[in-house]
Order: C-alpha cells, then sequence, then structure tokens
C-alpha cells in the first residue's frame, strides 16, 4: 500500500478538520493509487473505504486553497475531485508558467479561516 506524501497527508488532514462532520475520511484512511506529476502540477488518486457525503465534482478547502512550494513565485492551488461519494483525487496545479518537479522539501498551506501560512520544512 502506497501512503499519502507528507504534502499530500497535511492537505487531507486539513479537509478533515473542514469536512469531517459530512464523512471526509481521516488522512490515515488513505491510500495512494497512483502519483502523476506532469511539470505544472501533480495529480494523485487515491482510495479509502468509507463514503463521503458530497455531490460529485471539485472540492475546495474554504475560501483559500492556496499552497506555497520552494521557490515557486506564484504558489499552487489544490482541490478534490469526488466522485459517487469517494474522495477520488488530489489535484495540485502551480499557479503561472513555472515548472514544479515535485519535490516537497518546503512548502505552506494556506489556513482557510486566516489566509495565514502554517510553515512545514524538512
Amino acid at each position: 500500500m502506497i501512503r499519502p506524501s507528507d504534502l499530500e497527508n497535511a492537505i487531507l488532514q486539513e479537509y478533515y478538520k473542514r469536512y469531517k462532520d459530512y464523512g471526509f475520511p481521516e488522512a490515515t484512511e488513505f491510500e495512494v493509487l497512483s502519483r502523476n506529476n506532469f511539470g505544472s502540477g501533480r495529480s494523485t488518486k487515491l482510495n479509502h473505504k468509507r463514503v463521503f457525503d458530497s455531490p460529485d465534482g471539485s472540492l475546495y478547502l474554504g475560501r483559500y486553497s492556496h499552497l506555497e512550494i520552494g521557490k515557486i513565485e506564484a504558489g499552487a492551488t489544490f482541490w478534490m475531485v469526488i466522485c459517487s461519494g469517494k474522495v477520488a483525487e488530489l489535484v495540485i496545479v502551480i499557479n503561472g508558467e513555472e515548472h514544479w518537479d515535485g519535490n516537497e522539501i518546503t512548502w505552506f498551506i494556506v489556513v482557510p479561516e486566516t489566509a495565514d501560512l502554517s510553515a512545514r520544512t524538512e
């Protein structure tokens, strides 16, 4: 079983905090089916057993779904793709035209309620 990376795990934890009352699974319940870095972002296919009470489509983390990654000037946007009551995919897309190699050494998630940055470094 492939586990979510540190970055993916932190994003999943933030979603759990916000959507747990709707059945969003805890970060520890996820396994990674595949991970595709495409230069301007990453698509991570996910699997879990719990049913999540949300309509199909994209699910954002409240007002802010923003991520600062290393030296990427404009940061990144992220969201979950919901399909048939399952969190099927985590998508991270770089804002702007910079290249991201998938490196997770330094990153910050914008805290949705305050837009403060919660630091995470190696």
